[in-house]
């Protein structure tokens, strides 16, 4: 979940939940994001991208509705 300054009362409202500053979440990159796991806190994590993590090599059709651009066009 990521923040811009128009949405701050959500974010202060979610920083409550978590345990963290509001200004900890609006620094939050894109690849970034907040785990809050019962018991355990809220920690920051890297965010999966399907796309490109090996680990989801093969496991995805690609997207209909979005064709790559290839190299050199």
């Amino acid at each position: 979940m990521s923040f811009s300054h128009a949405q701050y009362s959500s974010c202060k409202q979610y920083s409550e939940v978590a345990g963290l500053e509001p200004s900890e979440l609006m620094r939050l990159g894109q690849d970034e994001a907040a785990l809050s796991v019962r018991g355990e806190g809220t920690r920051k994590i890297r965010r999966l991208n399907y796309l490109k993590d090996e680990m989801f090599r093969g496991l995805f059709d690609p997207n209909p509705f979005y064709r790559r651009q290839e190299r050199g066009r």
